[in-house]
């Protein structure tokens, strides 16, 4: 690898060029399994919980950001106010990374 100015580049020119692009590679597909992939898989989980078993038989859950706030709502009795915004908070992170991401 070589610097030129803030970026960091492959030197294709040389022979280890690929092999240590190869190597790279190997590392993100770890990091994207071994990391995001079991968050990712955990975060949506939460929200497919609460929205399906808990909040869509009451006749709570409607659509889009409602359902978030609904399943606050849920914190907020368990956990009191710091509960719902620190779901609400997560929520945010959680659900637009991922749909940036896909």
């Amino acid at each position: 690898m070589e610097c030129l100015g803030k970026v960091w580049l492959f030197d294709y020119t040389g022979s280890g060029g690929f092999a240590e692009l190869k190597l790279w590679n190997k590392v993100l597909i770890q990091d994207l399994l071994g990391i995001y992939l079991p968050l990712v898989l955990y975060g949506y989980s939460i929200f497919m919980y609460l929205t399906g078993c808990i909040l869509f038989p009451r006749g709570i859950a409607s659509t889009r950001f409602a359902t978030v706030t609904a399943q606050g709502e849920y914190f907020r009795v368990l956990i009191d106010d710091i509960g719902y915004y620190l779901f609400i908070f997560f929520a945010v992170i959680v659900l637009n990374t991922t749909v940036l991401s896909a």
